[in-house]
C-alpha cells in the first residue's frame, strides 16, 4: 500500500468548492491556519490506512477511498444541492487531470477495480474516516475540511493505483453508485456538516 507526504497545499488544478476563493490561509471566523486543518485530515487518513494496511488488498483500499469520496459527494448533494455537487465534481476532475499532467498526460487512466464497495473492513474504515472529516467540517472555516479531505482521498487513490484513473471513470462512479446508507444515519445523529 502506498503512502504520501501530505498535508499538501490546495492544488491550483483543483479550484475550490467555495463560491469565493480566499487569498490567505486563515478564515475570518477561525484563526487556525490551513496547514493545521490539513494536519487533522492527515491524522484521520493515516490512522485509517494503518488500520487497513496489514490485511487489505489494494482493490479493497481503492474501493474504500471511492466509498469515502461517495459519502462526501452524497453529503454535499443532500445539504448543499446541485451547484455544490457540480463544484465537487469539477474539483475531483481538476485534481485528477492535474495528476495526469504531472505524469506526462496519460489520459487513458488507471482502471478502477470492478464490483461495488461491499462491506469489507477496509471499505468501512476508509468510508468512516471520510465521515469523520465531514463532522470536523462543521467546526472549520468555509467547508475547508471537505476540500482538504477530497484532495487527500484523491491523492491516496492515485497512490494506490500507481497513477491517476481517468477523471470521468471516477466522477461517473461517484454519481451512479447508489447512495450510501451511512449518510442517513450520520445525518440523524450529527449536526449539519456543510456550511
Amino acid at each position: 500500500m502506498g503512502s504520501s507526504n501530505a498535508p499538501r497545499r490546495r492544488s491550483a488544478h483543483a479550484g475550490s468548492m467555495s463560491d469565493e476563493a480566499t487569498a490567505t490561509d486563515t478564515n475570518e471566523g477561525d484563526e487556525r491556519p490551513e496547514a493545521e486543518w490539513a494536519a487533522m485530515v492527515e491524522t484521520v487518513m493515516t490512522g485509517a490506512l494503518e488500520r487497513v494496511s496489514h490485511a487489505a488488498s489494494r482493490d479493497d483500499v481503492v474501493r474504500g477511498l471511492l466509498a469515502g469520496l461517495k459519502l462526501v459527494r452524497d453529503a454535499i448533494d443532500a445539504q448543499a444541492g446541485y451547484d455544490a455537487v457540480r463544484r465537487f465534481d469539477e474539483m475531483v476532475r481538476g485534481l485528477l487531470i492535474g495528476e495526469a499532467v504531472e505524469r506526462g498526460g496519460t489520459w487513458t487512466g488507471r482502471p478502477l477495480p470492478s464490483g461495488g464497495a461491499g462491506r469489507s473492513r477496509s471499505v468501512i474504515i476508509l468510508r468512516d474516516a471520510a465521515a469523520s472529516c465531514l463532522t470536523l467540517n462543521a467546526f472549520g472555516p468555509d467547508n475547508l475540511m471537505v476540500e482538504l479531505a477530497t484532495m487527500r482521498w484523491v491523492e491516496q487513490l492515485v497512490t494506490e493505483l500507481d497513477g491517476p484513473p481517468h477523471w470521468r471513470a471516477v466522477t461517473d462512479h461517484l454519481s451512479q453508485t447508489p447512495a450510501d446508507p451511512l449518510l442517513a444515519e450520520h445525518e440523524r445523529i450529527s449536526p449539519p456538516m456543510l456550511q
